[in-house]
C-alpha cells in the first residue's frame, strides 16, 4: 500500500483530535492500529477502495480514471 494512501487514511481517522488517557495524548489512528490491527487493515482497505486505489497494481495517482470520470455522464442533460 502506498504511504500516501495510508497517510490520508490516518489523517481522516485523526480529524476529531487526539485522545487523552491519564494525561497522555494518542492519535486515534495509532489507537486503532495498536488495539485492533485487523479492523485497522479492513478499514484501510475500504478507504483505499473508495479512493480508487488498486492494491494489486498499486495504481493510484490521486485522480479518477477517464472511465470513472465518464461513469455518471448523462448526454441528455
Amino acid at each position: 500500500m502506498k504511504q500516501e494512501i495510508i497517510d490520508m487514511f490516518e489523517d481522516s481517522l485523526n480529524t476529531e483530535g487526539s485522545v487523552f488517557i491519564a494525561g497522555v495524548e494518542f492519535d486515534r489512528a495509532y489507537i486503532l492500529k495498536e488495539m485492533d490491527p485487523i479492523a485497522y487493515d479492513v478499514e484501510l482497505s475500504a478507504f483505499a477502495d473508495a479512493m480508487g486505489y488498486d492494491e494489486d497494481t498499486e495504481d493510484w495517482d490521486g485522480q479518477p480514471t477517464e472511465q470513472e470520470e465518464w461513469a455518471d455522464f448523462d448526454p441528455d442533460c
